[in-house]
């Protein structure tokens, strides 16, 4: 049986969950991802949302929806495991005083994708409202199986990239299909007219939180990730801040 979903139940859940991501030269949103012991957490983002923070060896800002809570991560104090073919990255650091309480949201099936037409929404911190939490959403138009990845019926806006896009079927429970990427413009015609919203699927996150769980493993794939960036594959433009 189909269930309405309940969309401003499930952003209440999804905000406890999501970060607004600044750089010196870029703004963006992240997600939590996965939390281990000894007060280990990875946030989840688009790779072009921090690409110049990492190469650049520049601090990272991530402020807490929520709570409001901030901290300053510099280079030698989070690890970063970058996938720029995919638009993903995951940045793992020791929480220290940042109040993470909650477990992480629930991740959709990797081997699973959701039909065209299902509704999605996704959230963020578009540049138009910086420091507003906003919500998108709109319908799965296709799913690309050679790159496991949406397009949706919908819009990106600069600093939404990197936020999560979810299913909200259980009010309280919404999952995570993906994570916003890019906005991908119509411009067939030589004009610019409204495209699709790009979203990465699920299966990058499975593969980047295994085998995880000390600073120490974390340090040395880091060290392992830095020696595999490439260019993300599908040349689109970005829509990071």
């Amino acid at each position: 049986m189909h269930m309405e979903q309940n969309w401003s139940t499930a952003l209440e859940t999804i905000k406890k969950h999501t970060f607004k991501i600044l750089s010196p030269n870029s703004s963006g949103t992240g997600f939590l991802l996965t939390k281990r012991a000894g007060d280990i957490c990875g946030i989840a983002t688009a790779f072009h949302v921090i690409e110049h923070a990492y190469q650049w060896e520049e601090p990272i800002k991530l402020i807490h929806t929520e709570s409001k809570e901030q901290v300053i991560l510099h280079q030698n104090e989070r690890f970063i495991f970058p996938n720029a073919n995919k638009d993903f990255a995951l940045i793992l650091f020791q929480r220290g005083s940042l109040k993470i309480e909650n477990e992480p949201p629930t991740l959709g099936p990797h081997d699973k994708s959701l039909k065209p037409g299902v509704q999605v929404g996704w959230a963020g911190y578009p540049v138009v409202a910086p420091n507003e939490f906003c919500f998108f959403t709109g319908n799965i138009s296709c799913f690309l199986e050679e790159v496991g990845s949406y397009l949706v019926d919908g819009v990106a806006i600069n600093g939404v990239s990197g936020g999560p896009a979810f299913v909200a079927f259980e009010e309280s429970h919404p999952q995570v299909i993906g994570i916003v990427s890019a906005y991908i413009p119509n411009r067939a015609g030589g004009e610019t007219l409204p495209g699709v919203c790009f979203i990465t699927g699920v299966y990058p996150f499975h593969e980047f939180i295994k085998g995880i769980d000390s600073l120490e493993q974390a340090r040395d794939k880091a060290l392992e990730s830095k020696n595999l960036v490439t260019q993300p594959a599908s040349g689109e433009n970005p829509v990071s801040g």
